[in-house]
């Protein structure tokens, strides 16, 4: 299917900006995948599996996963990734060489794809709640640009708190007290710039039923929140 820009930019954000199967950092030419494959025929023009072109079972992908994958299902991609170990001892004397040497050691570890690890992370981590998935401004007061060691702090923060895709957004708008360049996609980020980063500051724009649940979830984490001192405007 061929997305819209937004949709496209919707899928990319699907995992904070990295790939679903082995995480990497997306770059520009990256790939929107479909997770249940759609399995053309041989003109590459007709797909067998029609009802697998929608938004929702579209994966962001890097190219060597997407074309890895190919037109195989999610298991049967995850056994002949698997099966490359024996592939290697059998047909690579470089590679047995290097393992006799204590260079290579094999671990054995099962097949685990980087949105499954998202979705066990969200799960540990009871703090995080579906209103992180709102977009967001954030604000350096002094309109200074985010250094690396801080960029650096975010992803590792950031990674620990992955999104699990099936939990469902809602509508909200999220602005930035004096705006800057520094803008961000999600909520999940400007939570943890606001954890990790006093200089940060967010002003959130909500459904209503949501206001309760916001001080629910920063208050405990550190972050002063008030509905009204915090300039949270909240919508009926």
């Amino acid at each position: 299917m061929r997305l819209k820009k937004a949709e496209r930019e919707q899928v990319r954000l699907k995992y904070g900006g990295n790939c679903a199967y082995c995480g990497v950092l997306l770059g520009d030419r990256w790939h929107a995948d479909h997770l249940e494959p759609v399995i053309r025929v041989a003109d590459e023009r007709v797909a067998e599996q029609i009802d697998n072109h929608n938004l929702g079972n579209m994966m962001p992908a890097c190219a060597p996963c997407n074309i890895s994958k190919g037109r195989q299902t999610l298991e049967g991609w995850r056994d002949w990734i698997a099966g490359h170990i024996n592939s290697l001892n059998s047909y690579h004397p470089i590679y047995r060489l290097a393992k006799s040497y204590g260079l290579i050691a094999e671990t054995g570890a099962p097949v685990v794809f980087y949105f499954e690890r998202c979705s066990h992370d969200l799960q540990m981590h009871g703090r995080l709640h579906p209103l992180l998935l709102a977009s967001i401004g954030t604000d350096h007061k002094g309109g200074d640009q985010m250094s690396e060691q801080l960029r650096e702090q975010f992803e590792t923060a950031y990674k620990a708190a992955c999104l699990k895709r099936s939990v469902p957004r809602f509508d909200a708008a999220v602005f930035a007290k004096d705006h800057c360049d520094d803008y961000l996609n999600s909520l999940v980020q400007s939570a943890w710039w606001a954890w990790q980063e006093s200089r940060v500051s967010l002003v959130i724009e909500l459904p209503k039923p949501w206001q309760t649940n916001v001080g629910a979830m920063l208050t405990p984490n550190g972050v002063r929140f008030a509905i009204e001192s915090a300039g949270v405007k909240v919508t009926p």
